[in-house]
């Protein structure tokens, strides 16, 4: 088989238009998870997993977050256009941290003892069209 790089113009499929804006991301999930769930029944990890991931979903919602994915115990969330304006999407997804951390914190508490880690982000990135 032979391979060739090809201009842009030559892979529209490729192509994809991006534009910058600015947006609040929220990262959220259990440090030490995989060392939790390997002394945990595939059932019990289930059962704790469904629980905490509705439970640490509430205030994103109700701070007007929109999740994005679940990627195995992490939530990744974020505020911005064209779902929150400009003005108030920090301090939206600022109100939800602390309640995301007081909602998981028994049920991660009574899981395994993990803490959780919940990190953001405020500024301009690439999103694409």
């Amino acid at each position: 088989m032979h391979w060739r790089l090809l201009p842009p113009e030559e892979k529209p499929w490729i192509a994809c238009k991006f534009m910058t804006s600015v947006m609040t991301t929220l990262f959220c999930d259990l440090q030490g998870f995989t060392s939790m769930s390997e002394g945990v029944t595939p059932q019990g990890l289930a059962k704790i997993m469904n629980r905490y991931l509705s439970t640490m979903s509430e205030p994103i919602r109700a701070q007007h977050g929109v999740i994005d994915k679940y990627i195995g115990d992490a939530i990744m969330a974020y505020w911005g256009p064209p779902f929150n304006a400009d003005a108030n999407q920090a301090q939206l997804a600022c109100l939800a941290a602390p309640r995301h951390d007081r909602a998981g914190f028994s049920i991660v508490r009574r899981a395994a003892g993990n803490p959780r880690r919940t990190p953001m982000y405020h500024g301009w990135i690439f999103v694409s069209a």
